[in-house]
């Protein structure tokens, strides 16, 4: 794996510090959004003819390094921030009609 993520390059000096393929003005995130969006591997390359397949495996590589020290609630990418702040928690139950209060 090692070998995949050294085609990965983040640079604060290039590309406002985004991972992208070394070499390329591509971000990592590109390629994960358009596999995340149902295009295949050769699609993407089909796209972007400068990439390799071990370059979009080398995102694929990245992404899974990144997500497992971080990662985004799935509600907040499904309803957006503010929405989940709103929502109650699955645990929490629903207070009874009388003790509402109007806002």
């Amino acid at each position: 794996m090692n070998q995949l993520l050294e085609r990965i390059s983040v640079d604060p000096d290039f590309f406002f510090g985004k991972p992208h393929i070394r070499g390329q003005r591509i971000w990592v995130s590109t390629i994960l959004d358009l596999l995340a969006g149902g295009m295949s591997m050769a699609e993407v390359l089909k796209c972007y003819p400068a990439i390799e397949e071990l370059d979009i495996l080398a995102a694929i590589a990245y992404g899974a390094e990144m997500s497992r020290d971080r990662y985004v609630a799935a509600d907040a990418l499904r309803y957006g921030p503010q929405c989940r702040q709103r929502r109650p928690p699955p645990s929490a139950k629903p207070r009874p009609a009388e003790s509402r209060t109007a806002v």
